[in-house]
């Protein structure tokens, strides 16, 4: 809780521990996905116990017509601050994402998102 008063961005600074959790349509497939592509990308420590994490990532997914799929990422401290939210990301199923809306659509987040605004 002091971090979050003196300054918030050590909570969210590289190899830093973060849990994801879904909401909305948000499924385990789904949170696969951005698990592979954040571990990818290497910025951040997954954890699998809210315990370990410095921080979370509320990571939503929704479906759209046509196989599309639309997924948001909000970062919040342990304590629910909201330190940063994403756009909306919405992607249609391509062979580059092996015909997987949901995996189009982390990967727009990740890249359009995390990469752009952790530098």
């Amino acid at each position: 809780m002091d971090k979050e008063n003196n300054s918030i961005d050590l909570i969210f600074k590289q190899n830093n521990n973060v849990y994801i959790e879904r909401v909305d349509e948000a499924n385990l497939d789904a949170e696969n996905y951005l698990v592979d592509a954040l571990n990818n990308w290497g910025y951040w420590k997954i954890v699998k116990n809210k315990e370990e994490a410095d921080f979370i990532i509320e990571f939503s997914l929704r479906k759209r017509i046509m196989g599309d799929r639309t997924t948001k990422a909000v970062l919040k401290t342990l304590s629910g601050k909201v330190y940063k939210e994403s756009k909306n990301y919405t992607a249609s199923p391509t062979a580059f994402s092996g015909y997987n809306g949901s995996r189009a659509s982390v990967q727009k987040l990740v890249n359009g998102f995390f990469v752009q605004t952790f530098k």
